[in-house]
């Protein structure tokens, strides 16, 4: 397994609420995730998972739309998982992915909503696992919430703000951030840079409700290398991995940072979605690859 190889010590994967009890609340089909568990228990990996996605029958639709039933069932699947896993030494859940945008979120995303899952979660979490870390699911680094009618988007500060406002505060022991700045650097002291978004205003959020002393996992930041469609050369993807990994570790509130990801998906040159990798989709390593393994080298010195 060449992410072992590599040094990686951590995965991040999706647990797909809606494939495991497709078949109703009472049914459970966990093969797909115990697969990972046990793939990547036998590299000595730890696994993170990205819990996710609305099982049909959780849905109700009434004349304001279509909506979560009952946020107490995420509660007693999460509590389900964390039994199951947290023997497998599973103790990091991070709950949604990007809840702020449509896609991971439909119809629309909904702060109040996510934030009465993300206390059932962390309730079932807890109950289980007393020290389990609860993360609050990676927030895409929006930076203004889209206000024509059904919102695609909200802004990562207007969401955060109604989590607390809806006092879920107390639901997480960090916040997870995807800070993604485009084809451009890192740049903290940048509000127009997601990790100028994530070290300015979110933090002010985080410290305003009495969360400064909690950390930040950015458990996603990447490049795509379609170069021809809108995104960045091979070498300045190295760039953006070596800053980022500077800039973890020089940040005390910065508790992780995963990189998205590990292979390309495709070659489609205009879906960016298919350029992320450290390695191409025939498995031929950019000079990402090898910054990568330069980066953990040296964390195994400091270590």
């Amino acid at each position: 397994m060449d992410y072992h190889q590599l040094g990686l010590r951590w995965l991040r994967t999706d647990l797909n609420w809606a494939s495991v009890q497709s078949a109703g609340p009472d049914s459970y089909d966990w093969r797909d995730m115990d697969r990972i568990v046990a793939m990547a228990r036998m590299h000595d990996m730890k696994v993170l998972p990205a819990v996710g996605s609305l099982p049909d029958w959780a849905w109700t639709t009434d004349a304001d739309g279509r909506k979560i039933r009952d946020a107490r069932a995420f509660g007693r699947f999460m509590q389900a998982a964390a039994e199951r896993y947290a023997p497998q030494n599973i103790h990091v859940w991070e709950i949604w992915n990007e809840p702020n945008l449509q896609g991971p979120f439909p119809p629309h995303p909904d702060a109040s909503a996510y934030a009465a899952l993300l206390k059932e979660a962390a309730a079932a979490i807890r109950d289980t696992d007393p020290g389990a870390i609860v993360l609050l699911g990676g927030l895409a680094a929006v930076m203004v919430t889209d206000l024509d009618g059904d919102p695609a988007a909200i802004s990562a500060l207007d969401f955060l703000e109604t989590i607390y406002a809806e006092g879920a505060g107390s639901s997480f022991d960090a916040v997870g951030f995807h800070p993604y700045t485009g084809t451009a650097l890192p740049d903290p002291s940048d509000p127009q840079n997601g990790w100028g978004l994530m070290s300015g205003p979110l933090r002010d959020i985080m410290a305003a409700n009495g969360d400064g002393s909690k950390p930040i996992w950015v458990t996603e930041y990447g490049a795509p290398t379609n170069i021809g469609g809108g995104g960045t050369s091979h070498d300045d993807q190295a760039r953006m991995l070596g800053s980022a990994a500077d800039l973890a570790q020089r940040t005390p509130w910065i508790d992780a940072l995963f990189w998205y990801s590990y292979r390309d998906l495709g070659d489609d040159p205009q879906n960016r979605e298919d350029w992320f990798g450290l390695i191409d989709a025939q498995g031929h390593p950019k000079p990402a690859r090898a910054a990568f393994e330069r980066i953990l080298l040296q964390l195994q010195k400091v270590r």
